[in-house]
């Protein structure tokens, strides 16, 4: 009996340990000298579904209709990355000044070559919309350590889309960033949308193998119409 107790126990703890906790989705603003962090789930999360953080709210100078951040198990998963930001009616107040909105998502899995693609669209009264993208092989949410792609606009509407490729290792994190800059005492504001997906490349070996895979289909469609 002691010793079914023992290796139930024990394949739990192996359960436990292969098992990682589950991946934090976050977003941020960062508004002068105020920061609000809010994670999926956490306190002022205006969004109950999971894979969903949403802000309702006010910080800084700036009034914020919506700003939302989405990642898995909403979109994408650990081996098919994606990350959507959304921010809707931002508007500028008084000073004015800069705004940094952030949406960031922890314990990718992918492992070998990624192609990310990055793309933002939106329309803007303000003086510049900046956005960037980041991937961070520490799994560290809301890093900057590594750029995939930066976009900056003076003008409305805005859009812009580029690719980067990466090699990954499991666990790793991806990061959005927009940096909205507006000018004083004249209230703007902007809209808008950004998008990091990420598709795995597939190894030569694979295509390889596909390939081999269609030639051998290939013959056996053959032999069955000449039979």
């Amino acid at each position: 009996m002691k010793r079914k107790l023992l290796a139930t126990v024990a394949a739990i703890g192996l359960l436990s340990f292969s098992m990682p906790a589950y991946a934090d989705l976050g977003i941020r603003l960062i508004q002068g000298a105020d920061t609000v962090t809010i994670l999926d789930g956490g306190v002022g999360d205006a969004n109950p579904v999971a894979g969903v953080v949403s802000f309702i709210g006010s910080i800084g100078n700036y009034a914020v209709n919506v700003t939302t951040g989405a990642g898995f198990p909403l979109v994408g998963s650990p081996t098919s990355p994606d990350i959507d930001l959304n921010s809707l009616d931002v508007t500028s107040s008084g000073p004015g000044g800069r705004l940094r909105l952030y949406v960031s998502q922890t314990d990718f899995a992918t492992s070998g070559p990624v192609t990310f693609n990055s793309q933002i669209g939106g329309t803007t009264q303000a003086t510049s919309v900046a956005g960037s993208t980041f991937y961070n092989h520490n799994n560290q949410l809301f890093s900057t350590q590594t750029p995939l792609a930066n976009f900056s606009f003076d003008a409305s509407p805005f859009a812009a889309s580029a690719n980067n490729q990466v090699t990954t290792s499991p666990l790793y994190s991806l990061t959005e960033l927009v940096d909205i800059r507006s000018a004083p005492y004249s209230p703007k504001t902007t809209s808008l949308d950004a998008q990091l997906t990420g598709v795995p490349v597939p190894e030569p070996t694979s295509l390889a193998l596909f390939g081999t895979a269609l030639v051998g289909l290939g013959l056996l469609s053959r032999r069955r119409r000449n039979a």
